[in-house]
């Protein structure tokens, strides 16, 4: 026990000469236990492939930190502290935690990211969070992205009449992704959408699916790929398509009662016999009723609808002839 005071006095003294360990390294008077551990956050791109044009990028930000070892550096025959040691050793566990983390995302090239810091109370150890950006694109092939991260992590914890007083450091990172820009012309796209949705209700999402390539791309289908606060279920079909045809696709979904009325993204996963892709858009969830700029794209989409039989009892019509005597 000794000497494991002895080794850890003389790696204090060492980071007092040393300013690489002097943020680290931080001892409370009356410590009993000292945890060796501290985040580590690692992140990775949800949808690495993106189309060209506006989009969102998801980002899962990860905290693999994990607690090395917890060392005692006090006597442990002080009289009427076994309570306070008991709450020091649970509280010392959160060296590993990140706290306020703010990530901005920055892009080069081909790839412009809207300057919105995304900001995240707390990452414990072992937990991970979606990240969303937006970015717009151009031309096609890889791209490298910067994710900067700063954070507060704690570094050491005092107890006292069973009050813990922990203190934080500052730290940062900067992390580098890649994703895959993709060309539009061979795959289907989401050209439109309407939907009013609210918070602890169920509603129907409409989706314009279009087919830009130059051929019939055959047995279509869509499936929306909801994450909380919304739930979806189910795949929608849509037949053949054929070029520069669209059809609408209709999802019910349902919110969470605690959601909170705000922009998010959806992704909706396209599909044919050519292969499936991934496409997102912003939904905006509301307790505000229908209004003008709402309705219209509503109608829009609902014009489409109606207005596929109307052609096609066009198109019969005026491929008849008349008999002629």
């Amino acid at each position: 026990m000794s000497f494991l005071r002895y080794l850890l006095c003389l790696v204090c003294l060492l980071a007092l000469f040393q300013p690489g360990l002097g943020g680290e390294v931080v001892f409370f008077e009356g410590d009993h236990y000292k945890a060796v551990g501290s985040p580590k956050l690692v992140a990775s791109v949800a949808n690495p492939q993106i189309d060209q044009g506006r989009s969102i990028l998801r980002i899962a930000l990860a905290n693999i930190g994990a607690l090395e070892e917890l060392i005692p550096v006090g006597k442990g025959n002080e009289p009427n502290v076994s309570e306070e040691i008991s709450v020091e050793i649970s509280e010392e566990g959160h060296d590993v935690d990140a706290v306020n983390v703010t990530a901005v995302l920055s892009g080069s090239g081909p790839v412009t990211v809207r300057p919105r810091p995304v900001h995240i109370d707390s990452l414990p150890s072992g937990s991970m969070k979606y990240l969303e950006f937006d970015v717009t694109t151009v031309d096609e092939g890889p791209a490298d992205l910067t994710l900067d991260l700063s954070y507060e992590h704690q570094v050491d914890v005092t107890v006292s009449d069973g009050q813990a007083s922990p203190l934080y450091m500052p730290a940062n990172s900067s992390l580098v992704l890649e994703v895959n820009i993709m060309g539009q012309e061979r795959k289907l796209k989401i050209e439109g959408m309407s939907a009013h949705l609210s918070p602890g209700s169920n509603g129907t999402l409409l989706a314009l699916v279009g087919n830009p390539m130059d051929y019939i791309a055959k047995n279509c289908t869509a499936r929306l790929a909801a994450a909380p606060p919304f739930s979806s279920g189910g795949k929608v079909s849509l037949g053949d398509l054929a070029p520069g045809q669209v059809a609408v696709a209709r999802f019910w979904v349902s919110t969470e009662d605690d959601a909170l009325a705000r922009e998010y993204i959806m992704a909706c996963e396209l599909g044919h016999d050519g292969g499936t892709t991934a496409s997102s858009f912003p939904v905006e969830l509301s307790s505000k009723s229908l209004t003008p700029g709402r309705i219209i794209p509503l109608l829009a989409i609902l014009l489409v609808i109606s207005a596929g039989p109307f052609f096609f009892l066009t198109r019969r019509r005026r491929g008849r002839r008349r008999l002629r005597w």
